[in-house]
C-alpha cells in the first residue's frame, strides 16, 4: 500500500472552496426538517396540556368545562371546537390557518387564529397557556441538525 499525495494549485483550491460555500449557503433542506420538528414539539405541548417540560396549563373553569362537554367538544384545554383549529394550524403542514415560511436561512411557523395570542400570553380574563414553548433541548437539537447539515455539505470536497 502506497502513499498518495495530491498537490492542488490555487485554482483547484478556489473551486473546491466555492463548491463547499455553495453547499453550505443553502440551509433550506435543514430548515424544512427543523420546521417539521417544530410541528412535533408544538403538538407534544398540546397533547401534554402544557406539561411537556414540567408545569401545566391553567385548568379550565368548571363552568366552561361543563359547557364544552354539553356541546360535544373535546374537553381538553385549547382543543376547543371539534375542528381543533388552533392546534392544527400549528401542527399540520399546509393547514389553511397556518402561517409558515422557510427560506435558505430561517424558518417561521405561526397561525392566523385570532385568539392565539391571548392563549399564548393570557389577558385579564384568560390565563396564559403557552403552546409555543421551546426549551434548551429543542434548541440544541436544531443546532445539531444545522451542524450535521454543514458537515454533510462539506464531506467529499
Amino acid at each position: 500500500m502506497g502513499l498518495t499525495i495530491t498537490i492542488m494549485g490555487n485554482e483547484e483550491a478556489r473551486l473546491m472552496l466555492n463548491q463547499m460555500a455553495e453547499r453550505v449557503e443553502n440551509m433550506q433542506p435543514v430548515m424544512w426538517r427543523i420546521r417539521e420538528d417544530i410541528y412535533r414539539v408544538v403538538k407534544a405541548t398540546f397533547e401534554s396540556q402544557g406539561r411537556r417540560h414540567g408545569g401545566s396549563w391553567a385548568h379550565l373553569s368548571e363552568k366552561w368545562q361543563e359547557r364544552k362537554i354539553k356541546m360535544g367538544w373535546d374537553p381538553r384545554i385549547l382543543y376547543g371546537k371539534p375542528t381543533q383549529t388552533l392546534m392544527r394550524s400549528m401542527t399540520v403542514r399546509g393547514h389553511y390557518m397556518q402561517r409558515t415560511k422557510v427560506t435558505r436561512h430561517s424558518v417561521e411557523v405561526g397561525t392566523r387564529v385570532v385568539y392565539a395570542d391571548v392563549q399564548q400570553h393570557g389577558n385579564a380574563d384568560i390565563p396564559a397557556r403557552p403552546f409555543i414553548n421551546f426549551h434548551g433541548r429543542d434548541r440544541d437539537r436544531w443546532a445539531q441538525m444545522v451542524a450535521d447539515h454543514v458537515m454533510k455539505a462539506t464531506r467529499g470536497i
